[in-house]
């Protein structure tokens, strides 16, 4: 039984890609051939071309001069339209994305198959094969295009029908949220998101993942209604991106993209003497495609890292003096009061501080060691508490961490001696991508991509003003 459930299994693995490929990662040429009257032309040949890893497939017109030819990887294509009794037809330039088949008519005209006729020209941009709504972005306007971060999500908003595009840090990870024509998040997106045809996306709430960097990137395809049902699961919208596959030319790209806060304002309410905010982003990386056997396998490949060092600006924090952590309050004792004595902490009997003494954040405090019970205890005289009374790891910690003052603080009690600065998060990254492409024969193809990210991202804990966390 261990046999069936293996061939089952390689059964399964080999099927499911085919089935999915074609329904994401594939597009096709349909059309109709006629002759110099409108009249349909049965049995003509014809043959789609991928120009740039040299296959071709075919197919013949049925009675109507109808044809279709499916499974087409995307780039560029030249249609080829050949009968006797006809000069042959030749169309270059027609582009292909994925999901968005293109419809190319022709209309032949009468001669000799050795005479032929050359046009280029792109298909129409209208889809006029089925009813999908929905918007391609290709790898010229990724790469051409302002784009902040170089994050290809951010092109979703060339899209009608996006209303909310943002990229967020989920449990420590980045996630996608992308709401489409009214759909809700509702704590679980709305939004199928594929990366060559494989789903891409988080098992936590259903938001989208991170793609590849743009010089990886062949086209995102963002598809907002009336998409076929072999879709499924979601009923807002599609986005699916495709990895560039390698040609019969050896192609690739090296870039880096440098930013810090030198030409970056000050943050408000910050020290003239305060460095400005940290920012050291640098974005490299590189790719590479081409043949491993010409018009039959082929590679691609790249990397892309990241290596951030943003700062969070933190200012208003009240910091002890040095004479405060070694227990020396007596800045904070009530002026109407003697700093020599001692007074009851018991609820009636403590002394009533004058106005002063109130509006100024003046204070008394109370001697645990003074007396086991609450209502006997009194107060340290002038607000000193002995060294022996404190407690060495809060004294040691507020030594050892606790920066030192450099502005002051003022509130409706008094003015202070504060802290203001920045808080470092480094952000980290490498991502890692490598996709083969392998023709069996005109009807049978393998694809294989495999994308890895992975990385560091350092954040302050809690929501305290100062750079530790609380």
């Amino acid at each position: 039984m261990s046999y069936v459930y293996r061939a089952l299994f390689l059964l399964l693995l080999f099927a499911a890609p085919v089935a999915l490929f074609g329904q994401v990662t594939t597009t096709s040429i349909v059309g109709t051939v006629m002759d110099p009257t409108g009249a349909a032309i049965a049995d003509a040949t014809v043959v789609a071309t991928d120009t740039d890893r040299g296959q071709s497939k075919s197919a013949q017109t049925g009675s109507n001069g109808a044809y279709r030819i499916d499974f087409l990887l995307t780039g560029n294509y030249t249609v080829t339209v050949s009968m006797p009794g006809f000069k042959r037809f030749v169309q270059k330039g027609i582009t292909l994305n994925a999901g968005a088949p293109a419809s190319v008519d022709i209309a032949l005209s009468a001669g000799e198959v050795t005479e032929s006729i050359e046009v280029t020209a792109s298909a129409p941009l209208v889809n006029t094969v089925n009813a999908e709504v929905g918007t391609t972005v290709d790898s010229r306007q990724m790469i051409e295009l302002p784009l902040v971060n170089r994050n290809p999500y951010q092109l979703l908003d060339l899209t009608p029908g996006v209303q909310t595009n943002s990229n967020i840090q989920s449990f420590g990870a980045p996630a996608q949220i992308t709401l489409i024509n009214g759909g809700s998040d509702n704590g679980a997106g709305s939004v199928n998101y594929y990366l060559d045809g494989a789903p891409n996306m988080t098992g936590l709430r259903n938001s989208g993942n991170i793609l590849p960097n743009p010089d990886a990137l062949q086209e995102f395809r963002v598809q907002t209604s009336n998409y076929g049902a072999p879709y499924g699961r979601f009923a807002s919208g599609i986005i699916n991106a495709l990895v560039k596959t390698g040609t019969n030319t050896v192609h690739g790209t090296v870039f880096e993209f440098i930013r810090n806060q030198k030409l970056n304002a000050r943050d408000w309410g910050s020290n003239a003497t305060l460095p400005k905010s940290p920012l050291h982003r640098n974005q490299f990386g590189a790719t590479l495609g081409g043949p491993i056997v010409p018009n039959k396998t082929f590679f691609f490949g790249s990397y892309a890292g990241l290596r951030q060092t943003s700062g969070t600006f933190l200012q208003n924090s009240i910091i002890p003096t040095a004479a405060n952590q070694g227990g020396n309050l007596s800045d904070h004792f009530p002026a109407s009061l003697s700093a020599t004595s001692t007074y009851s902490c018991a609820s009636g009997s403590a002394p009533v501080l004058s106005a002063a003494d109130l509006a100024s954040g003046k204070y008394l405090i109370c001697n645990p060691y003074s007396s086991s019970s609450a209502a006997s205890r009194t107060t340290y005289p002038g607000n000193i508490i002995p060294a022996a009374h404190l407690d060495p790891v809060a004294t040691r910690f507020m030594q050892s961490y606790l920066p030192a003052p450099n502005s002051t603080f003022s509130s409706s009690v008094g003015t202070y001696p504060s802290w203001q600065g920045y808080y470092n998060s480094p952000y980290n990254t490498d991502d890692f991508l490598l996709k083969v492409n392998h023709t069996l024969s005109a009807n049978q193809q393998l694809s294989a991509t495999y994308f890895n990210s992975s990385g560091f991202n350092g954040a302050r804990g809690g929501s305290s003003n100062v750079p530790y966390s609380s």
